[in-house]
């Protein structure tokens, strides 16, 4: 009989990725919950099978930890379900489980009969750096502000309480977020140059940026392709984050070679990191199966 297993990020949502593991454990036992941190995650996934599905509880990050440990066991390995607890869960939003924490007995009921399909992963190499990622990759002003959220995070866990006081706390660092000259910095190897105004670049493999701002229009999870965006600065950033305007699609592609001139915020999935200088390339890595929801934008 086909498994659901749940692996939970107790950090996540303020405490509440703790409660639920108390309410799913009640709900179907402690041999189908493990903890993201204190489980050997490689060996719970290895003990599931193609039929069974392993559900991430948590943000992108814990979403993006799940997938990677999947891609890399092979052929014979279960699909993966969101349940997101995070500020962004923009994986979730495209799989069409955002509300899933809403009614976990009804989600127990769904899970098994719930439709699949392909999602493509990606993986950056570069000096000192190889990492694999399913969502997208940001370069520029975004993942600065990302940076300085996780430190003020860190330093004062008290003020994250939830995704819309988190939205409003990047709102507010955005706003104090000095521009960089990004054209200066990234140079695409055989690509297109980036526009001067640039603060951002985007490189989408799923359509939803940000907590819900759409990437471009025609984006595809399985389609061995990412789009390349560009977004600006301050106001300009902020106007596409609160969905009162579209980035520009800058290309298409299913490769991508670049430069850095310099030491740059990254952002992967939701997880910011400095880079710096020299080359780097993004490649096709393993895709999995994921678990997709009736009426989700990647449905069709």
């Amino acid at each position: 009989m086909p498994q659901t297993h749940f692996i939970i990020n107790p950090a996540s949502g303020a405490g509440a990725g703790a409660c639920l593991a108390q309410e799913l454990t009640a709900l179907v036992g402690a041999a189908h919950v493990s903890l993201l941190g204190r489980c050997d995650l490689s060996a719970v996934i290895a003990a599931l099978g193609p039929a069974d599905v392993v559900i991430a509880c948590g943000g992108d990050g814990t979403a993006s930890a799940v997938a990677e440990v999947i891609a890399g066991q092979g052929d014979a390995v279960p699909a993966l379900g969101v349940l997101p607890l995070g500020t962004g869960n923009d994986l979730a939003r495209v799989l069409g489980w955002s509300g899933a924490r809403r009614d976990l007995a009804g989600l127990l009921k769904i899970v098994p009969v719930s439709a699949r399909r392909q999602l493509d992963r990606w993986r950056i190499e570069g000096p000192a750096l190889r990492r694999g990622w399913c969502n997208y990759l940001s370069l520029g002003v975004d993942a600065r502000v990302a940076q300085r959220f996780h430190h003020l995070r860190l330093r004062h866990p008290g003020l994250a309480r939830g995704p819309a006081i988190n939205r409003s706390l990047y709102g507010i660092l955005g706003a104090q977020q000095r521009s960089i000259d990004l054209a200066r910095l990234v140079r695409l190897t055989r690509g297109p140059v980036l526009p001067h105004w640039a603060g951002v670049l985007v490189l989408g493999n799923i359509p939803s940026y940000a907590g819900g701002a759409t990437l471009a229009r025609g984006m595809r999870c399985d389609d061995g392709r990412l789009e390349l965006v560009a977004l600006g600065h301050g106001l300009s950033l902020g106007l596409v984050t609160a969905r009162l305007r579209r980035p520009r699609l800058v290309a298409r592609t299913d490769h991508l070679e670049f430069d850095l001139g310099g030491t740059l915020a990254m952002q992967v999935d939701g997880e910011p990191f400095s880079v710096g200088a020299g080359h780097y390339r993004v490649v096709r890595d393993r895709s999995i199966t994921v678990l997709v929801a009736d009426g989700a934008p990647c449905a069709s």
